[in-house]
C-alpha cells in the first residue's frame, strides 16, 4: 500500500512539474506584456490601421484580419511614442518619442531612426509633441520649438528655438 502512494505522489510531482515549465518563451528571449487601452492617435498606412497608445503602437491589418504590435523587440528605437503621422507624397510613417527620436518606416516595413534632435546639445526637454507636413516637409512639434525636415532626405531644413519673449524654450504642441 505505501508503494501505491509513493507512486501516485512522484507521478503527482512529475505531473505538476511539468505543467509549472510550460512557458512558451526560449531563454535568452522576450515578450512584453504592454497595455493598449488608451489610443491617443490612430492613422492608416499601407493599407493598415496603426494606433498609438501611451505605450506603443499597434496595427490592425483588414487583408488578413490580424493585429500586430510594433515595439522595440521589432526595431523602434524608443517607447512612449508621442504622435504618428503617415506621410503620403513619401509613403512614410513618422513615429515621434518624448526622447527627441523619430522613427521612418517605409512600405516594406524598414525602420530608419531620425536621431539629430535626441542627439543634440538642447539642454531641456527633446520631446517631439507632434507631427504634421506638407508635399516637402514634416514640421516637428517640441518642447523647444520647431524642427522642419527635408521629407525625402530626412535632413534638417530649419529648426526655431528659444521663441519666448524673453529668449526661452517654448514648448509647441501642434501646428497646423
Amino acid at each position: 500500500m505505501l508503494r501505491v502512494y509513493s507512486g501516485l505522489i512522484i507521478l503527482n510531482l512529475l505531473l505538476c512539474t511539468n505543467s509549472l515549465s510550460a512557458q512558451n518563451i526560449p531563454i535568452g528571449n522576450w515578450r512584453s506584456h504592454v497595455d493598449y487601452s488608451n489610443a491617443k492617435s490612430i492613422t492608416v498606412f499601407d493599407h493598415k490601421i496603426f494606433c498609438m497608445t501611451d505605450n506603443g503602437l499597434f496595427y490592425y491589418d483588414p487583408e488578413d484580419e490580424s493585429i500586430n504590435t510594433l515595439q522595440v523587440q521589432d526595431g523602434l528605437s524608443d517607447i512612449n511614442p508621442t504622435d504618428i503621422f503617415t506621410h503620403e507624397p513619401t509613403d512614410q510613417l513618422f513615429i515621434s518619442y518624448k526622447s527627441g527620436i523619430v522613427d521612418v518606416i517605409d512600405k516594406d516595413f524598414n525602420i530608419l531612426s531620425f536621431t539629430d534632435i535626441a542627439n543634440s546639445d538642447i539642454i531641456e526637454s527633446k520631446a517631439i509633441n507632434s507631427i504634421s507636413a506638407d508635399t516637402d516637409n514634416i514640421y516637428l512639434s517640441a518642447d523647444f520649438g520647431v524642427v522642419i525636415l527635408d521629407a525625402k532626405s530626412l535632413q534638417i531644413n530649419d529648426s526655431y528655438i528659444n521663441l519666448s519673449r524673453t529668449g526661452e524654450p517654448l514648448a509647441i504642441n501642434q501646428l497646423s
